[in-house]
């Protein structure tokens, strides 16, 4: 008798716990949801020495998963020792370190092995989310996936490892062969870097999946990481080892860009970006900025090479500058001058067109409310609005920005209210320019316009349904705002690509749309006007529907009197309500134009329209009034 191959553990989820809390079941929800069958698949769990009763719930949890295995160590203070730990016992091919606070989305798992499998990737970066984030590791190229990101000749290509989260995707033997571990002594900030680093350095294949959402970081108060600040030593101490190891691991000629971007990298980020804010900031101690200040001077003239120093936005190259001046008061100053810039991005039109939803956006550089000088012309161009002490530090290419409009960049995306998932899409944009000053100062303007498609708005996949925020991300000189898309006007509902979606302002005044008919309702917002009929039997012509396709659509519209108490509809079925009908309703699309049709026996009154939505009957802004005669009118309120 053939002995039955047993499958093979295609990927192992490595899980470090300490004292999770409810957040737990979060994990586990998601974990039970997913796709990918069962025994292709294990999770690894290494309880850091909970001082609560984790490791006792996770044998629970584990004693009815076969594909769950549990260990527990002595605490440690930080996941980096049960992550390697779990590397060490795991079967799978692959390996993914999981928080244990966070969540995969259901299909992700699958279609992260799938990809990988298919390009035989040594790393796979996955689509990543995060849910105060709407930018979290949204790098381009966002519209495709990339079946090796090692080939690429694109200067930043080790960006499309970003973010360096652990997320992801490691073939397990390279990093036993290689010897990538996450670093153990105690309290290590950024330990996910020399994983990423390292497994850069020595893959051969770096997939990027771009078409399937795979991992959520749920953000919390919890995150270890808030305790690390640019007052203390330890922070110091951190980013020098991640800027040696970049430094160290990338000094071969094939990755010498990949360590210059790297470099630039943390530089901004950390010891220019986190030291010029602290030195701002009134209530840090003055020993406490020195060390800071100290301490960033030093990795600035260690690692900031000319190469290096080229990488950075015009913002950090003055920061660099002004540090190397060894003035704090120039940097307080530079800072003070250009924190008052502020960006918003407002839609100045927005309709339906050729089955593409068409959004005009303005974009705009101005003076906010938080004081500072920003920008001012000088015969004609624009340029920083520094103090003489200041300007005279700098060269002049970097005080002014003349020449540089043309590198403003503005990114729009959709962003998913529902499960945090983002999608970037095209956005068409002219070389800025300036307005003249007003009181407060110059205004730079950026034009664009977004063509949404959504039935390929998700990397070539129709968008799922859903109410989706337009949000926008605007750099320009290191500067950076984010924002959603300002609008105000009327909803517009359409019938494209078999969906029937309605854009419209919200609340906060943004373009959002809605793509399940969850807050918005087709039939109201096309706006009925006028009558063929009765109550009976009606035919309302629809004066606010752009219809791109022949479709009959459900409207799910109840007519409830408009003096019924809402109590009644709580408290007893409103079926059995005489001042309650449902109309029957469709939304009929053809050559003839487009219609809301239906009839119900409803008794003449003033009724307010009601729609389903999910699994809810609510209100609309609809008004039917009904004649003595079987006449009636609809009426739709701003």
């Amino acid at each position: 008798m053939q002995s039955v191959a047993q499958p093979q553990i295609k990927v192992s989820l490595v899980v470090a716990t300490y004292a999770p809390g409810d957040a737990f079941t979060r994990l586990l929800d998601s974990l039970d949801a997913q796709t990918l069958p069962t025994d292709q698949w294990e999770v690894v769990f290494v309880d850091d020495g909970s001082p609560d009763d984790t490791l006792e719930m996770l044998r629970s949890v584990a004693a009815t998963r076969p594909h769950f295995r549990v260990y527990g160590i002595e605490n440690s203070g930080w996941p980096s020792k049960p992550r390697n730990l779990g590397v060490r016992e795991a079967c799978g091919e692959y390996v993914m370190f999981v928080d244990h606070d966070d969540s995969l989305y259901p299909d992700g798992l699958r279609r992260a092995v799938e990809y990988a499998e298919e390009t035989g990737a040594d790393v796979l970066n996955p689509k990543e989310c995060k849910s105060n984030d709407v930018w979290w590791s949204m790098t381009k190229p966002w519209d495709a996936n990339i079946a090796n990101a090692l080939d690429e000749a694109a200067p930043d290509r080790v960006v499309r490892l970003m973010a360096f989260m652990p997320h992801k995707l490691y073939r397990r033997s390279l990093l036993l062969e290689h010897n990538i571990w996450f670093p153990e002594n105690g309290r290590v900030l950024w330990e996910d870097w020399f994983v990423n680093v390292g497994a850069w350095r020595y893959a051969k294949i770096v997939s990027v999946l771009a078409d399937t959402p795979v991992y959520l970081w749920h953000a919390s108060d919890r995150n270890t990481s808030h305790t690390f600040n640019p007052s203390r030593p330890e922070f110091w101490d951190r980013i020098e080892d991640v800027l040696v190891d970049i430094d160290q691991r990338l000094d071969e000629g094939r990755y010498l860009n990949d360590r210059v971007v790297l470099l630039a990298h943390n530089l901004k980020a950390r010891p220019l970006e986190r030291t010029a804010r602290l030195l701002s900031n009134p209530d840090v101690s003055d020993p406490a900025k020195q060390r800071a200040f100290s301490r960033s001077l030093e990795l600035i003239e260690r690692y900031c090479s000319c190469d290096v120093y080229q990488q950075l936005p015009k913002r950090y190259q003055a920061l660099v500058q002004l540090f190397r001046h060894q003035d704090r008061d120039l940097i307080v100053a530079f800072q003070s001058a250009v924190r008052g810039m502020t960006t918003t991005t407002h839609a100045t039109a927005v309709q339906w067109a050729d089955g593409l939803l068409r959004i005009e956006t303005d974009t705009r550089w101005e003076h906010g409310e938080l004081g500072g000088s920003g920008f001012e012309l000088s015969d004609g161009r624009i340029r920083w609005a520094l103090p003489e002490a200041v300007a005279a530090a700098l060269p002049a290419e970097l005080v002014d920005h003349g020449d540089d409009l043309e590198g403003m960049t503005t990114r729009v995306a959709l962003r998913n209210r529902g499960d945090h998932v983002t999608w970037e899409v095209p956005h068409e944009t002219t070389i800025a320019t300036v307005t003249g000053a007003d009181g407060q100062g110059p205004t730079v303007v950026q034009r664009g316009e977004v063509r949404l498609n959504i039935a390929r708005a998700r990397v070539g996949a129709p968008l799922d349904p859903g109410v989706y925020e337009l949000r926008v991300k605007a750099d320009w000189l290191g500067m950076e705002g984010r924002s959603a898309v300002g609008y105000k006007g009327r909803p517009l509902p359409a019938i494209v690509a078999g969906r029937a979606p309605v854009a419209y302002s919200s609340e906060k005044g943004s373009v959002t749309i809605d793509l399940a008919g969850r807050l918005r309702t087709l039939a109201t917002d096309a706006r009925p006007w006028g009558m063929d009929g009765n109550v009976s039997a009606f035919t309302v012509p629809l004066t606010n529907l752009a219809a791109f396709e022949d479709a009959e659509l459900d409207a799910r519209l109840t007519a409830i009197g408009a003096d019924v108490d809402r109590g009644k509809l709580d408290s007893r079925s409103f079926e059995s309500l005489a001042e309650v009908g449902d109309l029957h309703a469709r939304v009929i699309a053809s050559d003839g134009g487009v219609a809301l049709v239906g009839g119900a026996p409803l008794l003449p009154g003033a009724y307010t329209i009601y729609a389903w939505r999910d699994g809810r009957l609510l209100p609309t802004r609809g008004k039917l009034t009904v004649g003595r005669r079987g006449g009636i009118a609809f009426k739709t309120t701003a």
